[in-house]
């Protein structure tokens, strides 16, 4: 139910001046180290002290990569063609050509998504692509390093979501903000581009054809360590050390980048000027305005947890994440994605705007800046709108727009209505976070999400590795603690909890490192051994890599029961 500040707050949103603020932005082509991103990065900053809010603007240094151009030739018997490609980032570093037969491989010889099966078996790759042009739909990060081990000259990616003419850009990888030393063998250094669905199923057909055919590909990309900018607007609590609510919202954008982030950097803009005006703050907040994250790797978001760790592991209350607000036809609030502990207060929300509260996903999501799970940061929103399967927005059964990282991404992509509505779920959640008891963490609801998912794990690794002994641990620490049970304000004693649950759930990495850029499932340390342990790979690297993890769990379970004590 809505307080009267609530509803207060909510009946003066303006939506011309929210919409005005995205047709500002989406009007500056951003970018990385363009001068339409500086320019939006300055707009933002004077609109900031016209409020009165303290900004300051970080220069730090990541590795990012800007595609630059790229050119496709098939040549068939006699005739030959030209075919319109994108180059997408990280794929090398300067300009590089590519020669070789066209063919295509088996989906089912590609590897999973998930990171650490993979470098399992590595060493057993057999480079039977040598010279090769690979075709391919699947276009994770894993899939293409396999294909680069296999020896492949170049790797094109066929789209394969809907029909629009538009070539989406990416960028493939599995580091997460900057490499650390022993990951430079991750690198892809072959030519990696793109085609539209047309062009990928002609080339797909000129490929499993009678005949040789022919791929030349040359590709423009530099990827380096440039500096970056990150804004943020810091608006105290009542005592100057109260902890804080970080909202972050990317402002770099693969060409006008409308709804992706244009929305979203706008919507941030808008939540501080309101936090700015709210008598009954009690804690703090911090607004980012990332940029690295679509040419870096989420380097912005990875670099402040980096920088600024300390204050979020003391101090933090959660991350509320803008990307990709009001999306035209994304009338869809049944995927919101949180983290277990703030599912009630997102239900809530939720309920309180739209009217229902179920659908609500609590498993782990590795993409959207969600930088700080290492640490343990809960997430309060990683998304909110989203578009519901069978939308003719969606491309494809692809879960973006059409327009997503296009240059069609400008501002009749959006949805006034389902921006509205966006920007009333991101209000609340802000007014319940940093006023009055503020968030309320649900540490039964995130303990039991650990626990069913332990014992899941238990069962499915069983033969592999012995999990009964953290488990019985585990279950003897929740039979015995009162502090596993109910909802609970903000205090240091259940934030303690709070991160080394979240650090058991959501990483495998140390709290003050990342995880790979790849999906990953909850205990994503041991549910990485469960299709390797089905198919009985990965030999004596995955048992050590199973029991590594498993003595993760049962130190941070230790020290749980140390702080409860």
């Amino acid at each position: 139910m809505l307080s009267s500040l609530e509803r207060d707050v909510l009946a003066n949103i303006h939506e011309d001046c929210l919409e005005r603020d995205v047709a500002a932005l989406s009007a500056l082509y951003r970018r990385q180290s363009s001068s339409g991103l500086k320019e939006s990065l300055d707009w933002i900053r004077c609109h900031l002290d016209s409020y009165g809010i303290k900004t300051q603007t970080h220069q730090w240094v990541g590795e990012l990569t800007t595609p630059i151009s790229a050119s496709l030739r098939i040549k068939k018997e006699l005739s030959s063609f030209l075919v319109p490609c994108k180059v997408w980032g990280f794929s090398g570093r300067s300009r590089k050509k590519a020669s070789g037969p066209l063919v295509c491989v088996d989906p089912r010889t590609l590897p999973a998504p998930e990171a650490v099966p993979y470098f399992a078996i590595r060493k057993e790759v057999e480079r039977d692509l040598e010279g090769k042009i690979v075709l391919t739909k699947k276009f994770h990060g894993t899939a293409i390093l396999a294909l680069q081990d296999r020896g492949a000259a170049a790797v094109i990616v066929t789209w394969p979501g809907g029909d629009e003419e538009e070539i989406h850009e990416s960028g493939t990888g599995l580091i997460w903000g900057n490499p650390e030393p022993l990951e430079e063998t991750l690198d892809i250094q072959i030519p990696l581009i793109a085609v539209n669905y047309m062009w990928g199923c002609k080339l797909l057909e000129v490929a499993s054809g009678n005949g040789k055919a022919e791929g030349e590909i040359e590709v423009e990309i530099q990827t380096d360590f440039q500096p970056f900018p990150v804004l943020e607007a810091r608006l105290p609590g009542e005592e100057d050390n109260s902890p804080f609510l970080l909202v972050g919202a990317h402002i770099d954008a693969k060409h006008w980048g409308a709804t992706d982030n244009a929305s979203g950097a706008a919507l941030a803009l808008h939540l501080a000027r309101i936090a700015s005006t709210l008598r009954e703050r009690r804690y703090g907040l911090r607004i980012c305005w990332w940029t690295g994250h679509e040419f870096g790797h989420y380097a912005g978001s990875s670099a402040y947890c980096l920088n600024y760790y300390a204050d979020l592991e003391e101090r933090g209350l959660a991350y509320l994440n803008i990307d990709m607000p009001g999306v035209r036809g994304a009338s869809h609030w049944q995927q919101v994605a949180c983290s277990p502990d703030l599912t009630p207060t997102v239900e809530n929300i939720l309920h309180d705007v739209v009217g229902r509260s179920s659908g609500v996903i609590s498993d782990p999501v590795r993409a959207w800046d969600q930088s700080f799970q290492n640490l343990g940061l809960s997430s309060l929103l990683v998304w909110a709108s989203s578009l519901p399967e069978g939308s003719p927005y969606r491309s494809g059964s692809f879960s973006m727009p059409r327009w997503w990282h296009t240059e069609s991404d400008v501002w009749d992509c959006l949805d006034r209505h389902v921006y509205l509505t966006d920007a009333h779920i991101y209000t609340l959640a802000l007014i319940r976070s940093v006023c009055r008891e503020g968030l309320q963490y649900d540490v039964h609801n995130l303990w039991m999400f650990f626990l069913n998912r332990l014992e899941a794990l238990c069962s499915a690794l069983k033969g592999r590795i012995n999990l009964e002994d953290i488990l019985s641990r585990a279950q003897s620490l929740h039979q015995r603690s009162e502090a596993f049970t109910g909802t609970c304000p903000w205090s240091r004693d259940v934030v303690w909890k709070v991160r080394r649950l979240n650090r058991l759930l959501f990483a495998q990495k140390a709290p003050w490192s990342q995880d790979w850029c790849a999906p990953q499932e909850a205990i994503p340390g041991l549910s990485a051994g469960i299709s390797m342990c089905r198919e009985g790979r990965g030999g004596v690297v995955l048992d050590h890599w199973l029991m590594c993890q498993r003595n993760r769990i049962y130190s941070l379970l230790g020290e749980i029961e140390e702080g409860i004590r």
